[in-house]
């Protein structure tokens, strides 16, 4: 074999064995959801709330459902029509100071809205459990301008957005 003829081979052979442990690191490698195949339509009920903070479950279930629906893995489906049944109780509501106002430091000045829930994605034919956290957390940062019933009110939008997402992400993704 010709010198060059064999510089060319050992260039191919060395080619051929990177592409093959690059693509042997994507093995098991999955992008998407990762719900069992027989899981393709959710029920979503009211949320239950065990927190102090009055009415939090209505716009958070609302939110769930818009954000199953924008992403598309899930169809949101009736109860005797669904593969599985979403519960979610919303356990902890809080609000955490995190600036104070310059003239009065006992003011608060903005804060984060936390909510902690538990989730539980449940099969309707025989009830086992697909998937359950009881730590799931959505957060909201407001500033307090005026009253804080307004301020919290203003915020509750931004908070149940980001709980949906962290519910939808947790249950269909797999990262």
């Amino acid at each position: 074999m010709k010198p060059i003829n064999r510089i060319i081979a050992m260039r191919t052979a060395g080619a051929g064995a990177l592409a093959a442990l690059f693509l042997a690191g994507c093995v098991g490698y999955q992008l998407g959801s990762m719900l069992p195949r027989d899981i393709r339509t959710v029920f979503v009920p009211p949320f239950e709330n065990r927190t102090s903070e009055p009415s939090l479950e209505d716009e958070l279930t609302r939110a769930t459902i818009a954000e199953i629906q924008r992403d598309g893995s899930l169809i949101v489906s009736e109860a005797g029509a669904a593969d599985a049944v979403l519960k979610v109780t919303l356990r902890k509501f809080e609000l955490v100071p995190l600036a104070y106002t310059k003239e009065k430091t006992s003011l608060v000045d903005e804060y984060r809205m936390r909510v902690r829930a538990h989730v539980v994605l449940q099969r309707t034919r025989d009830e086992s459990i697909v998937y359950q956290n009881p730590n799931v957390v959505g957060e909201a940062e407001f500033l307090v301008s005026g009253d804080m019933s307004s301020a919290k009110r203003g915020a509750l939008p931004d908070l149940a957005a980001d709980m949906a997402h962290q519910i939808v992400e947790k249950i269909v993704e797999a990262w």
